[in-house]
């Protein structure tokens, strides 16, 4: 055999659109007048195959002298397709009508014609093996909805043919229950939409698969309520809905059902949603929270060994210390000639006991008794980001770190723009106001010119200018 190429990549497919690259190379005879063969061996006599074979012409044919390119096809001496002439730049396709079965070797051979001048051509060829599965299609009902999940949220997988079977082949994402016996068709038991890029709210379709055990729409972008049709669900054992924009309260039946050990929730990470428990511990008078906190802060203080770190800033000085279960924990304490006062620490306190994200600095307690006033926070082992860029430092930031750490802030300054309700703003985005983690992730500090309450009797968030100045938000 020998074969024949061209350089052109124009290609009128067909509906069964054979690859291109495929196609612009053709195997043909070395002798003109000798057939193109090839063969493939059966493991037994039953099996059925089903053969499709591709043409297109790669020579432009010399009209003026009259050449053409004609052949039959025969398998095992049996006619297959007659008359073949490929046309160029065009792909056309042969194939089994009805399987081939009986044989243990099947020889197809490609004859040209009587008028024909030039030999026959194979561009490429398929077989395909019919396996018979035992297992069941999935149920028609969950078939449709999950279908419609896909459609709904534009889901980026593949997600082709039978959504269960065969086992081999399970959509990603999805878990189905199994009949060895096949009297019961599959049933959908597990979805998992986990960091999919989900926006807009829960699909209600999701209710309808009515087997399902386990649903995980975790790190995603999707808003609005947590549904109540989630309860219809009742053999769902795992929910996790952590890490989204999600807002309102967990319903009563869900909150429940997680409390009896009956569901595993999470719902971790949504700025604006909130269990019944979590509800009414926001409605509580901030000045019980302060008095409480106050009391286990004393406690905490009371358990450390503390170091002084001379670090004065506008605050006061910070503290490190170890807990007895060796955490480590900074304290900042309210000098009484900071030139931020009593008004920026209670407005630092007050904020961080209802804000919460993975790149804001967490608030362990504070203390607000008498002439003490300290806020006890999470130990960030690495500094802030002014030090890590001070060019006599002998740490230099390599740049994938300086895009983490810039990811990480903006992440944090997501939260407080788009996921706090009303949205609050830091006005002092600095350097030395976003600190590192021993794994040196970055989370935004000082939150001293954000006021959680204009006066005692506000009850919502308001902002004011106030402090040294930073970064200011366009908004």
């Amino acid at each position: 055999m020998k074969q024949l190429s061209t350089d052109d990549d124009l290609l009128f497919q067909n509906i069964y659109n054979p690859p291109t690259i495929v196609m612009r190379t053709a195997v043909t005879p070395v002798n003109d007048s000798a057939p193109v063969k090839f063969s493939f061996d059966a493991e037994n006599v039953n099996e059925q195959y089903y053969a499709y074979l591709h043409f297109n012409e790669v020579e432009k044919l010399a009209e003026n002298e009259n050449e053409t390119r004609a052949f039959n096809i025969t398998v095992n001496g049996e006619l297959l397709a007659d008359l073949e002439v490929p046309i160029y730049q065009s792909a056309d396709t042969r194939y089994s009508t009805t399987p081939l079965t009986g044989a243990r070797k099947y020889i197809f051979t490609l004859s040209k014609t009587e008028n024909s001048t030039l030999p026959p051509i194979l561009n490429g060829v398929e077989v395909y093996k019919v396996t018979n599965f035992t297992q069941s299609e999935t149920q028609q009902d969950d078939v449709d909805t999950i279908t419609n999940i896909k459609n709904a949220y534009g889901v980026a997988r593949n997600w082709q043919g039978d959504p269960c079977g065969p086992v081999k082949y399970i959509w990603e994402g999805l878990n189905c229950s199994t009949d060895d016996d096949g009297n019961n068709p599959p049933r959908i038991t597990s979805l998992n939409l986990s960091s999919s890029g989900l926006t807009g709210e829960i699909a209600s379709s999701i209710s309808n698969l009515t087997m399902l055990q386990y649903l995980d729409l975790s790190n995603n972008s999707l808003e609005g309520p947590l549904p109540d049709f989630l309860t219809q669900l009742q053999s769902l054992k795992v929910l996790n809905v952590g890490k989204n924009k999600l807002t309102g309260l967990v319903s009563n039946e869900l909150f429940e059902r997680s409390k009896t050990g009956s569901l595993s929730l999470s719902v971790e990470d949504n700025p604006g949603l909130c269990t019944p428990e979590s509800c009414k511990k926001k409605k509580k008078n901030v000045s019980l929270i302060a008095s409480f906190s106050a009391l286990i802060v004393i406690l905490l203080i009371s358990l450390v060994v503390l170091r002084f770190r001379r670090q004065i800033g506008g605050f006061g000085k910070v503290y490190f210390g170890t807990l007895q279960d060796q955490t480590r924990v900074a304290v900042k304490r309210l000098s009484p000639s900071s030139v931020q006062g009593y008004k920026e620490f209670e407005s630092e306190a007050r904020l961080l006991t209802i804000v919460h994200h993975r790149n804001l600095v967490s608030l362990i307690g504070y203390c607000d008794e008498g002439n003490i006033k300290a806020l006890v926070y999470e130990y960030m082992a690495n500094g802030n980001l002014q030090q890590r860029l001070l060019v006599k430092n002998s740490k230099i930031l390599k740049w994938n770190e300086r895009l983490n750490i810039a990811v990480d802030a903006s992440h944090g300054l997501d939260y407080l723009h788009n996921g706090c309700k009303p949205p609050i703003m830091h006005r002092d985005l600095k350097p030395s106001n976003i600190l590192l983690d021993e794994n040196m992730h970055a989370k935004i500090a000082d939150f001293g010119l954000s006021r959680a309450f204009g006066n005692d009797n506000d009850s919502h968030i308001t902002t004011r200018l106030a402090g040294t100045f930073g970064y200011i938000d366009p908004e």
